[in-house]
């Protein structure tokens, strides 16, 4: 799962990683979580809820004390033409939305 223009963030015991591009340079929108102790103690990835405002390279993202994460801005592929979103998106685990 090579990454690149990706965002990354933790929340509790958590990793995550998503958007971006792929060594393909084919433009991504999932996101995937990462749960260290899972698969007997050497780590799992799965995948989460695709990112709702579609194809998105280099985006900024934090994550909050409160249990959530907010992904912003970044370049997003259109009609083979990069635009500048200005939505926020806020990611909850909880709800995987």
């Amino acid at each position: 799962m090579e990454r690149y223009g990706a965002i990354g963030f933790n929340i509790g015991d958590k990793g995550y990683v998503g958007l971006g591009f792929n060594n393909n340079y084919q433009v991504q929108n999932n996101l995937w979580e990462f749960n260290p102790s899972g698969n007997g103690g050497m780590g799992s990835w799965t995948l989460k809820t695709a990112f709702h405002s579609g194809l998105r390279q280099w985006p900024f993202a934090a994550a909050t004390e409160k249990g959530k994460a907010y992904i912003v801005l970044g370049l997003e592929y259109v009609n083979n033409v990069f635009e500048f979103p200005t939505d926020i998106w806020e990611y909850t685990p909880k709800h995987d939305e």
